[in-house]
């Protein structure tokens, strides 16, 4: 009995991963007309790491139909690779589309909507010496109602810079 439960674990888990990549076009379109136009445009990220973790993810799937890992581990392992595909499908399919929107900010697969953000967090501030390095420069803190704190790290200093400038005109109501 306990065999048959496993193997239906895994088949569930099977059919969700083919459902998520399956459901890409969809959930491209849902968040298309949630963020209207663009605005910004950001450098697009390399699509390596987010392509592995799918790879990944379908490999532990298909590594629980020739190994027992019992209930439990199979349960657990089955999850992992559920949520790997679902992060890696919405990293991916978004890669190419980050920027400010009309509506809101994309970035890594996420959407944030302009009425959810209240505050920015730019790290790199002139006038103090002690965050003058260049990492600092790429990095914003996003604070949101609903979300907590977001951190965001772009390609260069300049890029920050517009997407922080960006989000100001849009609201002006933001806070720095």
């Amino acid at each position: 009995m306990n065999v048959d439960v496993r193997f239906m674990v895994v088949i569930a888990a099977t059919t969700f991963y083919i459902l998520i990549i399956a459901t890409i076009p969809i959930r491209l379109k849902y968040i298309a007309k949630r963020i209207g136009e663009k605005i910004f445009s950001t450098v697009p990220k390399k699509p390596f790491l987010n392509i592995l973790t799918l790879i990944f993810s379908a490999l532990l799937i298909v590594l629980l139909f020739f190994r027992d890992a019992g209930l439990l581990g199979t349960i657990v392992i089955c999850l992992v690779a559920i949520i790997g595909a679902a992060m890696g499908s919405e990293e991916l399919a978004l890669l190419k589309k980050g920027g400010v929107y009309k509506n809101g900010i994309l970035f890594g697969g996420n959407y944030i909507p302009l009425n959810e953000i209240y505050a920015l967090q730019f790290f790199y501030n002139e006038t103090e010496d002690k965050y003058a390095n260049e990492e600092n420069k790429r990095v914003l803190k996003i604070l949101t109602n609903k979300r907590g704190t977001i951190t965001l790290i772009y390609a260069s200093e300049e890029e920050c810079r517009k997407v922080v400038n960006t989000l100001k005109k849009l609201s002006p109501t933001i806070r720095m």
